[in-house]
């Protein structure tokens, strides 16, 4: 980031015929609607600014050049996402993967897309009869018990590069995996019962509060323990599409070291996040001093039109990536206070935030960051 011959929208003069990516969309419901996921094969709108004279799209790596475009202007590229593009493992270059890019003469764009097989889906789960049984059961079940050994079945499974257990991420490597099955045990610390956010709900919050203590009613539809130790220090309720984040009273409430998502993805899962979000409210309660990673913090709140992050303790944050990414919504952002000394990558952070008209970033000039 150059902090040099910046205009009060934090734009240069050469930066105003740059090819840039604001989103990613595809056609449902006769309309053009931004996404984060798609399966090769489908057909996408990627809009942006400056995209008339891009030479080429990059999907995972995997080039389509301009005569292949099906439509162009301006404004927005409208392409197919090719049989041929690697997914997972095969895509040779980290650097690139689950991205797409655009080139021009002047420069480059990339923004984050995670790109899956057109085939993959899940079948059944079938149980092993013990840890040193090489073929599972023949018959699927609908339950299991934590550190079973597994074989998810199905088709594309062979790109696979994660998978969720009532929302958390199995760290343990896969003892197999093929196209046909992942063979891998459910892990032991898997969130159970009122531990387990309902990810479903997710996509239709409009409003998150935090708040320092707070009663129940009895009219919560639920309720979980959303403190890092499960100690119930705290709590969040949901009531129709509004969440509560409730402390201890004690005027502050930790956010845990690992931040990701927070008010984004469910634990990273594409398609579930809080793209109906409105309104935060009482963020001003959220100490961040102990938080390391905020990759994806705030990415795709599409509808926030307005956040308050000037209260940010960002002194121990190692990771901003992506941070902002997708708020589409939002017109301004304070990040004056934003201590940026321990932080190593900064990647799309701001990217997609197309109706910024004011950004201070000074703050941030300066930062090793890339």
């Amino acid at each position: 980031m150059s902090c040099e011959d910046e205009d009060k929208y934090g734009k240069t003069a050469a930066d105003s015929a740059k090819a840039v990516i604001e989103s990613v969309r595809v056609m449902e419901n006769e309309e053009w609607t931004p996404i984060v996921q798609v399966r090769i094969g489908t057909a996408v709108r990627i809009e942006g600014n400056n995209l008339e004279n891009v030479s080429a799209v990059y999907f995972n790596g995997y080039e389509v050049v301009a005569d292949d475009f099906t439509n162009f202007g301006k404004t927005y590229i409208e392409a197919t996402v090719p049989e041929e593009t690697p997914i997972g493992h095969q895509v040779a270059d980290e650097a690139v993967k689950n991205t797409v890019r655009v080139v021009t003469d002047i420069n480059e764009f990339t923004s984050a897309l995670n790109i899956i097989s057109k085939s993959l889906n899940i079948s059944g789960i079938a149980l092993y009869n013990s840890e040193e049984a090489t073929v599972p059961g023949a018959t699927t079940v609908s339950e299991a018990e934590l550190g079973s050994k597994i074989q998810i079945q199905g088709a594309g499974l062979d790109f696979v590069t994660a998978v969720y257990f009532n929302g958390k991420q199995t760290e343990e490597k896969f003892i197999s995996q093929s196209a046909g099955g992942i063979t891998l045990h459910i892990p032991n610390d898997t969130p159970l019962g009122t531990n387990v956010e309902a990810d479903a709900d997710r996509n239709t919050i409009t409003k998150i509060s935090l708040v320092n203590t707070y009663t129940p009613t009895g009219a919560e539809d639920e309720s979980w323990d959303a403190s890092a130790a499960q100690d119930k220090s705290v709590m969040a309720y949901r009531t129709g599409t509004e969440i509560i984040i409730a402390g201890n009273g004690y005027g502050k409430i930790y956010a845990n070291a690992d931040s990701r998502w927070v008010f984004s993805y469910s634990y990273g899962v594409w398609g579930v996040q809080f793209c109906a979000l409105t309104e935060i409210e009482g963020i001003s309660l959220l100490d961040t001093s102990r938080a390391t990673n905020m990759l994806g913090m705030f990415d795709s709140c599409w509808k926030l039109t307005s956040l308050d992050v000037s209260s940010f303790d960002t002194s121990n944050t190692t990771n901003m990536s992506n941070m902002f990414e997708e708020c589409g919504s939002l017109t301004s952002l304070d990040v004056t206070k934003f201590s940026t000394s321990k932080v190593t990558n900064m990647s799309y952070m701001f990217s997609g935030c197309s109706s910024l008209t004011s950004l201070d970033a000074s703050s941030i000039c300066g930062s090793d960051a890339k």
